[in-house]
Order: structure tokens, then C-alpha cells, then sequence
């Protein structure tokens, strides 16, 4: 969902854009609240538990799978769960999240309504 997400917000950035130098539209605010109540209220805080969940599972479940365990163990967690595959489930998901912020940062941007960055 979150890849499918970006390309929307990607084609409205390169193909319909909604602001035009900066200047915000009726759109635009409707975005803006969006952004606010359901990106910011609602999915950051649940990637940023994700987030901490993996930065303190997986290297534990890659230091296990590294020594030892079945070869299926091994296997799983490097297709889903390894910090180091770029092609594993987990990295998907790390490059998933950085290319949805940073459509959500130009769209913002093109606007004129990026948050500022404390």
C-alpha cells in the first residue's frame, strides 16, 4: 500500500501538480490536513514503532541466523528479515518508507507547506 501511495503522490508532483509556485490551493489545504491528521497523527507513529521494534529484533535474529540454525532459518531470515540483503522484505520495507517521505516532502514543498525540520 505504501508503494502504491507514493506513486500517487509522485504523479501528482510531476504530472498534476496541485500548487503552482508555491502558491497553495483549495487542494492543497485538503492535503495538508491529510497529511497532518493521517500521515503525521496516524502512520508515523506506527513506522516509528516498527522501526524501533527491528532496530532492536533483528540484529538479534541476524546474529542467530548467522550462527547457526537450519538452512530454511538462515534462508528466511535472509529473504525477509536480513538488515544487510538490499533484496530482503525488511530493506523493502526501509526503502519503502524513505521514498513515501520524500514524496510527501516534494509535494509538500511544491506547495509551499513542508513542516520545518527542528
Amino acid at each position: 500500500h505504501l508503494t502504491s501511495a507514493t506513486a500517487m503522490l509522485k504523479h501528482r508532483i510531476d504530472e498534476q501538480p496541485i500548487c503552482y509556485k508555491k502558491q497553495a490551493s483549495r487542494q492543497a489545504t485538503v492535503m495538508n490536513q491529510f497529511f497532518m491528521n493521517i500521515y503525521i497523527g496516524k502512520v508515523q507513529p506506527y513506522i516509528a514503532i516498527v522501526s524501533q521494534a527491528a532496530d532492536q529484533l533483528l540484529p538479534l535474529i541476524n546474529r542467530l541466523a548467522e550462527g547457526g540454525g537450519t538452512a530454511n532459518f538462515r534462508q528466511y531470515v535472509n529473504s525477509t528479515l536480513s538488515m544487510d540483503s538490499k533484496d530482503s522484505l525488511y530493506k523493502r520495507y526501509v526503502l519503502a518508507v524513505k521514498q513515501h517521505t520524500q514524496a510527501w516532502q516534494a509535494l509538500l514543498d511544491q506547495c509551499g507547506m513542508r513542516p520545518a525540520v527542528n
